[in-house]
């Protein structure tokens, strides 16, 4: 029994010991947790993963940037490992050597696992292995033992069968494979072989932590680092170095021995790449859209924070200071000193006010009618369309203005548009559709169409030039340090390059909103643009028209001066974290979709008013009668109803406020397109949804800021093959 008891004991003390190694580790333990669950789990990262596979030349950087996070995962959390010395006692020696180590090298191989679980398995990408799904532990025993299995061999070989005199020409060899590996010579590989060379790269990372000093001898290998000394005096004369250099201090602060200064340089060397890659991509619109790729960023701004994270606590450790609550205490006292809001909006100077050259919904809607005045005659009914689109980033737009275009390629569809209501990432849809509109003679003769056009623009990567604002600047700007503008503006300009690389270097995109208001020579439709004020849950426009003249909603315009179609655009896109809420006057806004995600809202409004306006004398009766009201609405969500399942007694404790706040979300737009299909009713319209999902759909189509070309395919695909469209083009074709 007492065996029994001390037996129960030394496993809890070592179970706890685990638990201090990684609260020590926590930067890196927490990026590595990031990194599995983004690639495993969310569509968003799996896609980001396919977009690899479609640029070849971004592979190469790929491997580095996975490297080098993973040789910093290790260095720092090593370092920090020796620096407290509880860790070498008998007990907990084990958990602190192994553990840095065996986080990097299992973080390269959670990438290739995730790689292993996509659903592609088609020769275009060079890759037939999707379809295996791991469940996490199954993936810790599997990847448990693949660690160890490569540890004891590289040691055994270490200490037992290769002789010291020959570890040089190793280490020649294993950098001349890293140097082939890491090259842009690898840019024609096949997904295959690049999967290959994650688990290659995994390998070769372990054997570089393994061979770094030579052959281990002593009984303690604490005994043999730099930080046992009491001086780097002493310690350079153990290593019979004399006299002291100035990298000698640097491998003496960093706790390396000499022995492994040449690894330390080949991480040294790598980390530099690296921080130029992560630098230029910060401050490089284009190198970040076209070079770069979202998941390369991602993983070098893991490295360079979980090396910052890894620098503050071994001062902390060192000098027993808690740096982190000094850093947080001042970014909190420097934070509220900022003369301006780092989340300002962006703003244009106007000529004159909005509301003076923007048209009332009257005006407005008697001009509509008056400059179809023939057409309505000749017709025995004439339809009015109003456009809805749904919220959902690059998925939303992408899908809404592909719908929008293919109607216009084959139809008069312009002739009928009423108005384009979204929010979210339906407005950078319906904004992209409207700037085609305006600019169809800016348009490339191979592209034409406004389909293929608004598909390109759509198809282009805004989350890198985003992700870097974020993972970089954006953190210094807590401290109240500004440098440059914050990832809001990012992904406006991310938007703005990809339009000026369309339309022949035409800032379309960059154009003020009120060049958008429609007048009798361009004919284009109005826009609104949901929003949300965070302080309060009210809703916001941004519209080319007067929205006080048919809604209670705060008119954005009306407080602010003139705004990019850019900024209009994600200013109702703006959903927290990848885009902070935006300050105009005092007033903070978020994503519109808060409020209301498809636009209903606003057309309903806009309903009523114009059942209000048939009474209107100075509108011919017979040109009314003749309209007939119609709302299209091109939704992106799963049409499937949830299942209602328990919930955990803690979650619901703890979370059941934020739980009820994330579904109201979706069910405040479903009751406002229930209520808009009734008034449609009333008015004798009709509702015509145009979905993405089909019932039961077995896809599952990422929203992010970039789309791989599989899904742009596979949203072809159903955009061709969407029966409720296909009718409709014909009906508008030939009308009855």
């Amino acid at each position: 029994m007492k065996s029994s008891l001390l037996s129960l004991q030394k496993w809890l003390h070592r179970f706890f010991d685990l638990l201090r190694a990684f609260y020590l580790l926590f930067p890196a333990s927490l990026s590595a947790i990031a990194l599995w669950y983004s690639t495993w789990y969310l569509p968003q990262g799996r896609d980001l993963l396919i977009s690899i596979l479609e640029h070849p030349a971004s592979r190469w950087s790929m491997l580095l940037a996975l490297l080098f996070w993973a040789m910093v995962t290790w260095y720092s959390g090593r370092i920090l490992i020796y620096r407290e010395k509880k860790f070498f006692t008998t007990r907990s020696r084990f958990i602190g050597f192994h553990l840095p180590r065996f986080l990097g090298f299992t973080g390269i191989g959670l990438v290739a696992a995730a790689y292993f679980q996509l659903p592609i398995t088609d020769a275009y990408y060079g890759f037939d292995w999707g379809g295996f799904h791991y469940q996490l532990w199954l993936w810790l025993l599997i990847g448990t033992g693949w660690y160890g299995l490569w540890a004891w061999l590289f040691t055994y070989l270490r200490d037992v069968i290769i002789p010291e005199n020959r570890f040089r020409l190793l280490r020649y060899i294993w950098l001349g494979v890293m140097i082939l590996l890491l090259t842009p010579s690898s840019i024609g590989m096949s997904g295959n072989f690049m999967v290959f060379s994650v688990i290659l790269l995994q390998i070769l990372f372990l054997f570089g932590v393994i061979f770094r000093r030579g052959k281990q001898r002593d009984t303690d290998d604490a005994e043999r680092m730099p930080i046992s000394y009491s001086s780097i005096q002493i310690w350079a004369q153990s290593e019979g170095k004399d006299p002291v250099y100035w990298y000698h201090y640097l491998l003496y602060y960093a706790n390396i021995p000499f022995s492994e200064r040449w690894f330390f340089l080949s991480f040294n060397i790598i980390s530099v790449i690296c921080l130029i890659l992560y630098t230029i991509t910060i401050f490089s619109v284009s190198f970040a859209g076209q070079t770069i790729g979202s998941f390369t960023f991602v993983l070098l701004a893991f490295g360079v924070l979980v090396g910052g994270a890894g620098l503050i606590s071994i001062f902390s450790i060192a000098k027993r200071v808690n740096f982190y609550i000094i850093i947080l205490l001042l970014m909190l006292a420097f934070g509220g000193l900022q003369k301006k809001d780092p989340h300002a909006v962006r703003t244009l100077p106007r000529q004159s006010s909005p509301k003076e050259i923007r048209p009332t919904f009257d005006e407005y809607f008697r001009q509509w009618v008056s400059r179809r005045k023939d057409s309505i005659q000749k017709d025995s009914i004439y339809p009015v369309y109003f456009l809805m689109a749904d919220g959902g980033a690059s998925r939303s737009g992408y899908w809404a203005a592909s719908v929008w275009g293919k109607i216009q390629d084959k139809t008069s569809f312009s002739e009928h548009i009423f108005c384009l209501a979204s929010a979210s990432g339906g407005s950078v849809g319906n904004g992209t559709f409207l700037a085609a509109l305006k600019n169809a003679s800016l348009l490339p003769a191979h592209d034409s169409t406004f389909q293929s056009a608004t598909q390109q623009l759509l198809s282009s990567n805004f989350l890198t030039f985003t992700l870097a604002r974020m993972l970089g600047p954006d953190i210094i700007k807590l401290a109240g340090i500004s440098v440059g503008q914050d990832r809001a503006v990012a992904l406006e300009e991310a938007m703005e390059y990809a339009a000026k690389g369309l339309y022949a270097q035409h800032d379309v995109f960059s154009e003020p909103i009120t060049h958008f208001i429609p007048t009798t020579r361009n004919l284009l439709p109005i826009v609104c643009f949901n929003t949300t004020r965070m302080q309060d849950g009210m809703p916001g426009v941004i519209s080319t028209i007067q929205v006080n003249s048919f809604s209670k909603r705060i008119d954005v315009l009306d407080s602010t001066q003139d705004l990019r179609l850019s900024t209009a655009m994600v200013l109702s896109s703006r959903f927290p974290y990848i885009s902070p809420a935006g300050l105009i006057g005092n007033s903070y806004y978020v994503d519109g979709g808060y409020f209301d995600n498809s636009g209903a809202g606003v057309v309903n409004e806009m309903l009523q008013k114009i059942k209000e306006l048939k009474s209107d004398t100075t509108i011919d009766p017979a040109l009314f009668n003749k309209l007939r009201f119609y709302v299209i609405h091109a939704t992106n969500s799963p049409v499937d109803i949830s299942e209602i399942e328990l919930v955990h007694p803690l979650k619901n404790d703890l979370f059941a406020p934020i739980v009820t706040l994330v579904g109201a979300y979706g069910t405040q737009t479903t009751v406002n397109d229930l209520r808009l299909i009734n008034a449609l009713k009333e008015i004798g319209g009709g509702y015509i949804p145009i979905h993405l999902y089909r019932p039961n759909d077995a896809v599952n189509y990422p929203m992010n800021w970039a789309i791989s070309k599989y899904y742009q395919m596979k949203m072809n695909h159903r955009l061709n093959n969407q029966d409720t469209l296909s009718k409709l083009i014909t009906h508008i074709k030939s009308p009855i």
